[in-house]
Parts: C-alpha cells; structure tokens; sequence
C-alpha cells in the first residue's frame, strides 16, 4: 500500500493515472471515489468484466487460505485472459500469485485487500512495470501483463479492491 494517505477526489486519482509511478501502486481511497472509479470501470469497459465461478473463487479461497463464503461475499470480477501456454482461463488467483512469487506482497495482506479490510483501494499500473502481471498457476507463464485499461474489481457495487478506470 502506498501510504496512509487517501484518496479523497477522483481529480486526484485522475492525476495518478495521467502521471503514472514507474511502478504499479496501490492506493487507499475514500468509498466516494471507489464509487466513481467502478462506475467509470463499467461506462468504459464493463461488459468484459466476468463474474469468477465458483471453482474459480474456491481455488482464490485456497490459495488465500481463507473461507470460500469469504471470497464468495466479495463477487471477484475480471477480464477474461487465457493462458497463451496452457490455455487455462487466468483468475484473481493468477493476479495474486505474481505478487506473491515476486514478493511484493504476503498472501495474508492480499487476503486482507480482497475481503476489504484495508478499505476500499485502487491500484494504478505504473509505466515502466513488468510485474504487474497474471502468473498462470498452471504452468507458471508470465507473458500477460495487465495493462492500464484492463478490468478487475473485489466488492459489490462499489468495490474495495479494483483497477484503476483512468
């Protein structure tokens, strides 16, 4: 997570996108902007944002360590992307595994971000970063990077874990 600070206007997370970190970041945002973010999300792209099934969200809750109710209550939605090596149909469960493996982050603060118990966040993809990417748990191909208009959210309506819609 970046800082402590919070985002509190979508100007503001508007500047982050226009001015993007070289690296991908994570930032808190009030419920407000969240708000605006998914609606934005959805004008622009929302029709490829697919709900995660059940055995989907199930291989989430494993990998987590967490309780499927838990990650089911949160109706994870993403973009669909397929493995280009194994044809698997990447998930969250692909998305937190980068940031694992990389290191950027534990699967118990990843767990804490989904169900929402660092309040509602917006990640920005920054310009110069290989490693926001999916990491199939197949066959371990990185080969699909998640770019700055891709979809992903965790939260009904308004989400407390999405990408950013700018």
């Amino acid at each position: 997570m970046e800082s402590r600070h919070v985002i509190s206007s979508v100007d503001e997370l508007k500047s982050l996108a226009a001015n993007r970190p070289k690296q991908t970041r994570t930032y808190r945002v009030t419920s407000e902007v969240a708000a605006a973010n998914y609606q934005a999300m959805l004008e622009r792209s929302g029709s490829r944002l697919k709900p995660m099934t059940v055995p989907q969200m199930q291989e989430l809750a494993d990998y987590l360590e967490v309780s499927l109710s838990e990650i089911t209550l949160r109706e994870p939605c993403i973009e669909e992307n397929l493995c280009p090596t194994c044809s698997r149909m990447l998930t969250f469960t692909d998305l937190v595994h980068e940031a694992v493996v990389t290191a950027n982050h534990s699967k118990a603060f990843l767990a804490d971000v989904l169900l929402g118990k660092m309040g509602p966040v917006v990640t920005v993809t920054g310009s110069d970063d290989d490693t926001h990417r999916f990491h199939c748990i197949n066959c371990g191909d990185r080969s699909i990077l998640v770019r700055e208009r891709d979809c992903y959210k965790s939260g009904c309506q308004a989400p407390v874990y999405a990408h950013c819609a700018w």
